[in-house]
């Protein structure tokens, strides 16, 4: 894939979102459309495994086949580091001496670790919606479902920065505040601990932006209808390239893509120092041509149908692949290295650039 990046292109499996909507699912004890709502799933589930009922403790919970493939091997070695300062649930059957550690580890922490050593659909959709912090530390993985179905039902994920994983879910940074997850790189079980801890830690030391983690989850589009556009999408570009739809005018244009970046600045909304500005000219090109102006300071950003004297950055793109971007459809990297976006100007911080064309997360 590394060799042929130029022509190989990679799109997330979809999940149910009709029958995987915590506002609806008849599995839970209480269906809700906010993260307020996950407290009476999370009591009753704690009383369903038989873990101590503690709404203040953080609950996480993985489900999962148990091979070494879906990173057990980490989990094991820091669970009784993590069982001091959360709960732990593990549904799914596999290896047995997963099986059988994970029995004894129960044995030795009643009431803090459960181990679910069955299939359970119905189960897995309490434990979606119950649990605080959802574990997918996989070896590998193609694109992976649970994350998205844990995320859907506002549990914040904890995943191993591979495949699928790395694309559903963007690492939460506590300097600018994005972020709907927590991840980790390198392979290794003080790597998963940390993350935990750093997960943990948000838990603990700042609800109101944890809460926000979960909104950003039960927000984002795992939905086919997602999956179906891209390929489209992609079909597009190999048939005739971006902009090759029908004429619109600059106006319709302008509005679309205000509307998607004003929805991925309310969600991904960053806090700048007092007297931050920072200003970037897009021009389109082909159906929908003209320039706007995006003005980036510490109130946040505002986007005028104009060109701008004062532009430090400047970006020249079709219409349909700014969209794209903004949709999350296609990358900026794949983009710019295929010629289809020119930037130019002071990027030496171009943070906004990849702000503004990234979808909200």
């Amino acid at each position: 894939f590394l060799r042929r990046h130029d022509i190989l292109s990679g799109i997330l499996n979809g999940i149910d979102t009709v029958s995987y909507d915590p506002a609806k699912d008849k599995a839970l004890v209480q269906n809700y459309t906010d993260p307020d709502g996950k407290a009476a799933n999370k009591k009753a589930l704690q009383e369903e495994l038989g873990l101590t009922v503690d709404s203040e403790v953080p609950l996480c919970v993985c489900v999962s086949r148990l091979t070494e493939q879906k990173g057990f091997d980490l989990l094991n070695a820091v669970a009784e580091e993590i069982l001091s300062c959360a709960q732990i649930a593990v549904l799914g059957t596999g290896d047995r001496a997963y099986e059988d550690y994970y029995r004894a580890l129960e044995a030795r922490h009643p009431g803090r670790f459960s181990a679910q050593i069955r299939f359970s659909e119905p189960l897995s959709r309490r434990m979606y919606a119950g649990a605080d912090i959802f574990l997918m530390p996989s070896r590998f993985e193609p694109c992976g479902l649970s994350q998205m179905m844990a995320m859907r039902y506002g549990t914040v994920p904890i995943v191993h920065e591979t495949g699928g994983l790395k694309d559903s879910v963007r690492a939460y940074k506590d300097f600018d505040g994005i972020g709907d997850g927590f991840a980790f790189s390198d392979y290794q079980a003080k790597d998963l601990y940390l993350a935990i801890s750093e997960a943990v830690k948000l838990y603990f030391g700042d609800e109101e932006m944890f809460d926000r983690l979960r909104v950003r989850c039960m927000k984002k589009d795992f939905s086919w209808d997602k999956s179906a556009e891209r390929y489209n999408r992609m079909y597009e570009d190999i048939c005739g390239g971006a902009g090759a739809g029908e004429p619109i005018p600059f106006e319709e244009a302008f509005d679309q893509l205000r509307h998607c970046y004003m929805e991925n600045e309310r969600t991904n909304r960053v806090k700048h120092e007092s007297g931050y500005h920072r200003v970037v000219q897009i021009t389109i090109i082909g159906r929908g041509a003209g320039t706007f102006t995006i003005r980036f300071n510490e109130n946040g950003m505002q986007v005028e149908p104009a060109s701008a004297d004062d532009a430090e950055a400047y970006v020249h793109c079709s219409f349909d692949n700014l969209l794209a971007m903004a949709r999350g459809l296609v990358t900026v990297d794949k983009l710019y290295l295929s010629g289809q976006l020119r930037l130019r100007g002071n990027l030496s911080k171009g943070f906004e650039i990849r702000y503004l064309l990234s979808p909200a997360k």
